[in-house]
């Protein structure tokens, strides 16, 4: 077979080293990408201004590229910018059954402190304005294991990032799970404002996949003052933020706007003020929507648990969710019932975590 160049089609050819050849093969990769094409036209990924592309699209080039990565199983680094090419390049990596690190692509140090670490065999990212994969010379680190699939770095504040080791069954229960407490299907559309090489950005992204819905990439931020009227027209369905995104939403006015589609929000990645979560819950009850408060850990596929938008208001004022519940279990009491949640941070987590 021709050798095919790695470099998106979308966009113009690499020069420098870019155009070293994979060769072309059969690749059957993993059930959340292999069902891609199962939902035909109905947009998958929409970018503001921009033609949406449609699952029917995402899964030929998914399928294209991760036949240019090869058969062989590699370490694949991606630099996690909200763009279809970083999308499209971490999915072609778990559909070829490699391992894909998403890397935040705002800090050049942390890629170049993986290379140097970690020695992957591919880099994806933006070269000279244009997005690229590259095959990297030199000896692999050696063999990966078979079920790791996404590596997900941690703070790193207390020096360079660690990287949290997650099988493709993990990815996909968890992906599934969200699916079904949230219900999720084809008609809904994530606008999605957490960052992908974040957990939680990444489930976001993973279970509308998962369910066949859209993802919505918003050109504003939480805090600009344009970003409710840019979902709006979007006709979003959700929205899921930190506890800083909805401070920043709450002050930019978010809450004055009539949003007839959305249907949910979530928050988690910390402590919520009572006093806001109060105020969004009753917001979105008001508009026969419901609001999710969770909590997850990066060693678990980010969701752990989450509480019931039902649930009374005592019990909203004890669900801080626990800030100590790393390698303990503890007791979280919903709508009458007492479930055991068990985590176990800085180890190695049992598939699935749910």
């Amino acid at each position: 077979m021709q050798p095919v160049n790695k470099c998106d089609s979308r966009v113009p050819a690499c020069t420098d080293g870019c155009n070293k050849p994979f060769r072309l093969t059969e690749i059957r990769g993993m059930g959340l990408t292999r069902r891609l094409d199962e939902h035909g036209d109905h947009p998958a990924l929409i970018f503001p201004d921009r033609t949406p592309i449609t699952y029917r699209d995402l899964a030929r080039r998914v399928t294209s590229l991760a036949a240019e990565f090869g058969p062989e199983k590699k370490l694949v680094a991606v630099a996690a910018e909200p763009t279809e090419h970083a999308v499209i390049s971490y999915l072609a990596a778990l559909h070829g059954k490699h391992v894909v690190a998403l890397i935040p692509p705002c800090n050049a140090s942390a890629l170049d402190d993986f290379v140097a670490d970690y020695s992957p065999e591919i880099i994806c990212r933006r070269v000279d304005a244009r997005w690229c994969c590259r095959a990297e010379a030199g000896e692999s680190n050696g063999a990966l294991h078979p079920d790791l699939a996404v590596l997900l770095g941690t703070s790193g504040s207390t020096g360079k990032s660690r990287y949290v080791r997650l099988s493709a069954a993990a990815i996909e229960a968890n992906a599934a799970a969200i699916v079904s407490y949230l219900e999720l299907d084809h008609r809904d559309r994530a606008a999605l404002i957490l960052p992908f090489h974040y957990s939680y950005g990444l489930s976001v992204l993973n279970s509308h996949l998962e369910a066949g819905a859209s993802t919505y990439f918003p050109k504003h931020g939480a805090s600009h003052t344009d970003f409710a009227q840019e979902i709006r027209e979007a006709s979003c369905t959700n929205v899921s933020g930190v506890p800083y995104s909805f401070e920043m939403m709450d002050h930019a006015g978010f809450r004055r706007h009539d949003l007839p589609t959305l249907r949910f929000m979530t928050v988690a990645g910390g402590r919520m003020q009572q006093a806001l979560a109060e105020t969004f819950r009753r917001h979105l009850a008001d508009k026969s929507a419901r609001f999710f408060m969770m909590y997850g850990q990066t060693e678990a596929t980010a969701r752990i648990a989450y509480v019931l938008p039902t649930s009374s208001r005592a019990i909203w004022a004890a669900s801080a969710l626990p800030s100590r519940a790393a390698n303990s279990g503890w007791l979280m009491k919903t709508a009458g019932q007492s479930k055991k949640m068990a985590s176990r941070a800085n180890s190695s987590t049992e598939v699935p975590m749910l």
